[in-house]
């Protein structure tokens, strides 16, 4: 019939923002063709029970930290109960050992709930805070000036 459909051949230099802003799967390694949507990642480690942290899982899939309790450590306490720095809106990429970088189902979330709370402490969290798109443009900016350099 004469028409011709774009496969969308990852080999050619596509400007689509789309394709270009996707979560990496390779997370600790920098190359130019990869785009994160997360800041460096930060390990918190938890002493306490309590986290003092409100999470959910968000409907793209992501757990995300909805408000943190103010930390402050008792005079005299050795161990601290939160150690490292958590934020307001920080998306989890980890906690006890259990890799949450990509979209959890509903029912993963579940155990993963189980796991925090039964998990022996110091509780291991690895946290990062989300890019906004314009810091996420601006990096796609740099590496295709980057690019046309060499």
């Amino acid at each position: 019939s004469g028409k011709t459909k774009s496969n969308g051949n990852s080999n050619s230099n596509s400007d689509d923002k789309e394709e270009n802003t996707h979560t990496s799967r390779n997370h600790t390694n920098y190359h130019p063709h990869h785009y994160h949507r997360f800041g460096p990642e930060r390990h918190i480690l938890f002493h306490a029970e309590s986290l003092g942290l409100k999470l959910a899982r968000t409907a793209d899939g992501l757990i995300r930290i909805l408000s943190v309790t103010p930390y402050r450590p008792l005079s005299g306490d050795e161990d601290a109960y939160r150690v490292g720095t958590v934020r307001e809106g920080d998306v989890v990429r980890s906690v006890a050992g259990v890799d949450l970088r990509f979209p959890i189902e509903k029912s993963v979330w579940k155990l993963v709930v189980g796991l925090m709370k039964v998990s022996p402490r110091p509780l291991e969290m690895v946290v990062a805070q989300e890019l906004e798109v314009e810091e996420v443009l601006e990096l796609e900016e740099g590496v295709k000036e980057w690019e046309s350099r060499n």
